[in-house]
This record gives structure tokens, C-alpha cells and sequence, in this order.
């Protein structure tokens, strides 16, 4: 089923993973606190697979789907982050991610708590000292809400309506062909390696507003490189969803399969010779355009709940970890590592 003149050599197959290179722990601030997060989180296993997509990013990719460029899908390839061949990463232009950060700030619960608090605190104190409010503090207080108001309703929607405007091709991305993952690190410097160097971790942090949500951050196993895997939802309450996540991820990179059958990659499907072969012999079940031909409300009465049941029943620590006895001087950690994984219990 491979196409071996297409795929490189160091391609991933979750089947085959190879023994990677030994582990060893460093010292330095940077390392501490990647081994820091390593030990709050935990650690996904590798190679085996739920064969379950995740309801999130199908829902966040019908405009992919229905986009009248996908008739052209070579030069579409070109402008979508996501394709056969890569998911793109760090390609948000620096002004842009700084607004987004003063966004989620300013639009936090965190910026009107600390308002109503000074509001509360100036009264009081006015209610003692029977003095006047002075108008500076009206101002800024009245500014501080409108700041919070703008942020909260309007930024979001303007920085969605001004995003591909502020792309950066900085071909950064992780590659289905090579198996290599590529990283911007800061200014002109950039990380390389294999995807499977890379440990997948799920972490429960509370957001800017204080609600916890479940994060997959792909941490690099032998340097302080991490990053937020750009799929699905930014935050998470279940983590079963996340888990998807990093099922879904996985297929994408292992060449020994067809693509995920998702929105975002049907327009590309026959651009990939593996999935093409698998398509040809009838095994998808669907026809080329079916999310093309699926409305998302549909999607979202009709079939969205069967999967979002699906992701929540199944027994994802029954999955086995192709990855465990792969990595020499870290069998104490896998050993911890696989334990916390067993014993997981999800709420719901």
C-alpha cells in the first residue's frame, strides 16, 4: 500500500516505531520546567490507535470543506493550514498574536473582577470619608469596562475577520511525507526532528478566565521545545476530546494509513498515494465530496452526538503504547508514566 518513492524513509509508522535515541536529564532552567510540565501532565501513549476522529475538529472544518477552491486542490493545498501533506504551525504574524494575548486579557472575567473589587473598595471608602469620587477614577474605571466590553464581544470577531491577513509562511508545520516536525524558536531560528521525539501530553490548566481546560502540547523529548498542538478547540473541558485530538494527529502522520476522514483533508485525498489506493478500492464507504455535501447543522443533529458518544465510551486506557521500552534510560519515567495513564478516570 505504500507508495515508497513518495514517502521518506524517516516517515512515521505507529506500527514501527524505531529505538530512539537515550534519555538523559539536564540540567538548566528551561529543562527543569519542560520536566516540570512533563510530571503534571500526562503522557499519551503512541502507535495505537481508537480509529475515532475528533468531533471538534470535524466541526471547525466545514468551511474547508465547502470552499469552491477545493475543485483545485494542488493550489488549495497551498493556502489552507492544513493538507496531505502537512499541518502547518507558527504561521500567526507577531502583531497578531500580541493582540490575540491583549484579547484574551482584557476580555478575561479576570480585568472585570479586579474592576468590580476597586469599585467596591472606592465606595467604601467614599461611604466612610463622605468625599467625592474623583473623576479620574470614573474615568478609569469606565474605561477599564469599556476596554473589558470591546475585548469580550468585539476583538474576537474582528481578529477571526483579519487573520488571513497576518500569515506567515515560516514552513514550520508537522510533515506527513517526512515525519519530521518543524519548529520556530524565536527570530531566525528554527528546531527540527522526528515526530516521534516529540511526547504528547495532556495537562488540565485553568484558562484566563479560571475555568480548567485540557491542553495537548507535543514536548520535545530531548530539548526545551514545546507546543500546543493548532487543532480543534482552544480549550477543552473533557479530556476524552483531547485525546481524540492526539488520535486523529497521529493518523495524519502515519503513512501506513489513509488520511482521517475529516473535513479539513477530504479535498486532498487523492493528492496522498496511500489514501488515494484506499479510496480507489472502495474501503472510505463515502463518496469524494461527502463532507463537501454535508451541511454542518446536519452534521451537527444527525451525527455529532453518535461521535461525541463514541469518543466518551470508549476505553482509551486499553490502548497499548508502541512507544514504551523504545527510549533507553527512561524506563522509570514510562513505568510512572504508564501507571497515571492506566488509573485515569474521566468525569461524564
Amino acid at each position: 500500500m505504500l507508495n515508497n518513492s513518495y514517502y521518506s524513509e524517516t516517515a512515521y509508522r505507529g506500527h514501527r516505531i524505531p529505538r530512539q535515541r537515550p534519555y538523559s536529564k539536564k540540567n538548566g532552567i528551561l529543562y527543569k520546567m519542560q520536566d516540570m510540565h512533563t510530571k503534571m501532565a500526562l503522557r499519551l501513549p503512541w502507535g495505537n490507535y481508537a480509529n475515532i476522529d475528533s468531533a471538534q475538529i470535524i466541526d471547525s472544518g466545514f468551511e474547508i470543506a465547502n470552499d469552491p477552491e477545493r475543485k483545485n486542490p494542488e493550489s488549495f493545498a497551498k493556502k489552507v493550514s492544513w493538507n496531505h501533506e502537512c499541518l502547518k504551525i507558527d504561521n500567526s504574524h507577531w502583531l497578531l498574536e500580541g493582540l490575540a494575548f491583549l484579547t484574551a486579557v482584557f476580555g478575561s472575567r479576570f480585568v472585570i473582577g479586579i474592576t468590580l473589587i476597586v469599585v467596591f473598595l472606592v465606595g467604601v471608602e467614599t461611604y466612610i470619608t463622605k468625599d467625592r469620587i474623583s473623576d479620574f477614577i470614573i474615568t478609569i474605571l469606565f474605561c477599564l469596562l469599556l476596554i473589558h466590553l470591546i475585548s469580550h464581544y468585539v476583538m474576537p470577531i474582528f481578529l477571526e475577520k483579519i487573520e488571513q491577513f497576518f500569515v506567515v509562511d515560516r514552513g514550520c508545520g508537522l510533515f506527513r511525507k517526512t515525519g519530521m516536525v518543524r519548529k520556530h524558536v524565536t527570530g531566525k531560528q528554527y528546531f527540527e526532528a522526528p515526530f516521534t521525539e516529540f511526547d504528547a501530553t495532556l495537562i488540565n490548566m485553568p484558562d484566563i478566565n479560571g475555568l480548567p481546560r485540557y491542553q495537548l502540547t507535543l514536548v520535545h523529548r530531548y530539548q526545551p521545545i514545546s507546543f500546543n498542538v493548532p487543532i480543534g478547540l482552544e480549550g477543552v473541558l473533557d479530556g476524552r476530546f483531547r485525546l481524540a485530538d492526539w488520535d486523529t494527529l497521529q493518523r495524519f502522520m502515519d503513512i501506513s494509513l489513509p488520511l482521517p476522514d475529516i473535513p479539513q483533508l477530504e479535498p486532498f485525498r487523492a493528492l496522498d498515494p496511500v489514501t488515494a489506493e484506499y479510496d480507489k478500492a472502495g474501503k472510505r464507504g463515502r463518496p469524494d465530496d461527502y463532507w463537501a455535501n454535508l451541511s454542518h447543522d446536519d452534521w451537527f443533529k444527525n451525527h455529532e452526538p453518535e461521535l461525541r458518544k463514541a469518543i466518551t465510551s470508549f476505553y482509551w486506557q486499553g490502548l497499548k503504547d508502541y512507544m514504551a521500552g523504545k527510549v533507553p534510560g527512561r524506563e522509570e519515567e514510562d513505568q510512572i508514566a504508564r501507571s497515571r495513564w492506566c488509573s485515569m478516570k474521566w468525569k461524564g
